[in-house]
């Protein structure tokens, strides 16, 4: 909701430390500063969740021991219509 005005805000930051024009882009002052942007924040705190939460799920080469493409899938729990009805459940 509020992330864009954030980026925004840090981006005008970004041109005052780095002595640049107000319409310059920032994508070298970034990189410069060694700061990482407020989209690039969000990525990063989602894989780490995804790196701690990734222990209670299985995935598909944990079950066999096939090479495929989807090795790395994450398998469903519970049927579908279980996960359903417990979402229901949680939103009435």
């Amino acid at each position: 909701m509020y992330s864009g005005k954030i980026f925004t805000l840090q981006k005008k930051i970004v041109r005052i430390v780095g002595g640049a024009q107000p319409r310059t882009s920032c994508r070298n002052l970034f990189k410069q500063l060694e700061i990482l942007p407020v989209p690039c924040h969000y990525i990063l705190s989602l894989m780490n969740l995804l790196l701690i939460i990734m222990k209670f799920f299985q995935t598909n080469s944990t079950v066999h021991n096939i090479n495929t493409r989807h090795e790395l899938i994450f398998m469903d729990q519970m049927p579908t219509y279980l996960v359903f009805k417990k979402v229901h459940s949680m939103l009435a």
